[in-house]
């Protein structure tokens, strides 16, 4: 008993020393955002966008076939995030329903 609670410590252990954590900094904005998906307002021009992301699926950790680039702020109301998703039109896959009858 006392020898598989310990190769369960060991395990867990060895599990997280080798996890990777990545942070994402949030810039703290004096100035007033229009949201509308454009992403042209002065504020973002001066954030350093994110672009350092891994797979997760077909196969985990690989660096993607399509960029991503991500911007995050905020103010004394809201966090904002602007994400731009690059991938061929063709390729998104969607589905028409039924809407607002």
């Amino acid at each position: 008993m006392r020898s598989t609670f310990l190769a369960a410590i060991l395990l867990c252990y060895s599990f997280f020393s080798f996890a990777q954590t990545k942070t994402i900094s949030a810039t703290r904005t004096f100035h007033s955002i229009k949201i509308d998906g454009d992403g042209n307002d002065e504020v973002w021009s001066n954030i350093t966008p994110v672009t350092d992301f891994t797979t997760s699926f077909p196969e985990f950790g690989q660096q993607p076939a399509r960029n991503t680039e991500v911007k995050i702020t905020y103010d004394n109301s809201a966090i904002y995030i602007l994400a731009y998703l690059y991938d061929e039109p063709v390729n998104i896959k969607r589905q028409l329903t039924a809407r607002d009858d």
